[in-house]
């Protein structure tokens, strides 16, 4: 499993310009998991996105790493 240590998923609302500088509007869904980031799991994150890409026909799908200290 990919986020084996837990994970947290908003719902969210997105906008986007398409190609004709339309505001494309949709529903969204933004997961957030703290982890350490290694290649493995960075490999395994665009995996991911690249499957949900295809699946929902989607142009993009972001990800962002940020370096944080967290406690629990």
């Amino acid at each position: 499993k990919v986020f084996s240590s837990g994970s947290t998923t908003f719902d969210s609302r997105g906008r986007w310009l398409n190609e004709n500088n339309d505001v494309i509007k949709e529903n969204s869904r933004i997961v957030m998991a703290v982890n350490k980031m290694t290649p493995e799991l960075s490999a395994a994150i665009d995996t991911i996105r690249e499957k949900y890409k295809r699946y929902y026909a989607q142009s993009s799908v972001l990800k962002i790493e940020h370096k944080a200290e967290v406690s629990f």
